[in-house]
């Protein structure tokens, strides 16, 4: 399902895909183990991806704080490191000097996600007519001191700076709008869409995002 949402401010727009997860959920909190396993096959077996575009995703989720320790364990054997903050001290070192198999391992980490929330009063879209149908939706839209806002995800290999003419133009209007980490967690996939998990909501779905800044497998 396609949403393509306008804000008041001129030429802006911004068009997010959803689609409902293929598999149900697991009871327990978090990606199901379907989801989950599915998104690392696809992954794994795109050969359309480049060594270039797994490091890309690497270079995100090597400094996710749900990073397991048995990925980091991987990670630190290979280089014959003791430590993490060895890791993090070089990152960009550590990425070219891992194989193919252990790159794979940290992109199908569980990452963060980063948000900007937007009041609905400065927004035009079909969001609402659309929610009823969607239960999705719900995890882009809350009310906060009694005002309704959008979430507005952050694609997370893209530079912070992709909603820059958006946000010059609310604070002009004196609207403040803050990057903010956001309660939701992601997978990578092999495009540019990520598989999402709402832990408030319970639910997961996928979205694609918009990218400033695209290469490879990723245009």
């Amino acid at each position: 399902m396609e949403l393509i949402t306008k804000f008041k401010p001129q030429f802006f727009v911004y068009i997010i895909v959803i689609c409902h997860s293929l598999m149900a959920m697991s009871q327990s909190e978090g990606f199901s183990r379907a989801n989950r396993e599915t998104v690392r096959h696809e992954l794994v077996n795109n050969g359309g991806l480049k060594r270039e575009d797994i490091a890309r995703m690497a270079t995100v989720a090597i400094e996710s704080p749900y990073l397991t320790s048995e990925v980091k364990f991987t990670v630190l054997s290979e280089l014959g490191l003791k430590n993490w903050a060895e890791v993090a001290k070089d990152k960009g070192s550590v990425i070219n000097r891992l194989s193919l198999n252990t790159l794979l391992e940290v992109s199908t980490s569980e990452i963060p996600l980063y948000e900007y929330e937007v009041p609905m009063n400065e927004v035009r879209s079909n969001v609402y007519e659309q929610y009823e149908k969607v239960k999705d939706l719900e995890s882009l839209l809350f009310e906060r001191n009694g005002k309704s806002f959008l979430r507005l995800p952050v694609q997370p290999l893209s530079d912070n700076n992709i909603y820059d003419n958006l946000l010059e133009e609310l604070r002009e209007k004196g609207v403040q709008v803050e990057l903010v980490k956001s309660k939701m967690r992601a997978l990578f996939t092999s495009s540019r869409s990520t598989l999402v998990y709402d832990p408030v909501k319970g639910n997961e779905f996928y979205l694609k995002l918009s990218l400033k800044k695209a290469n490879g497998a990723f245009k």
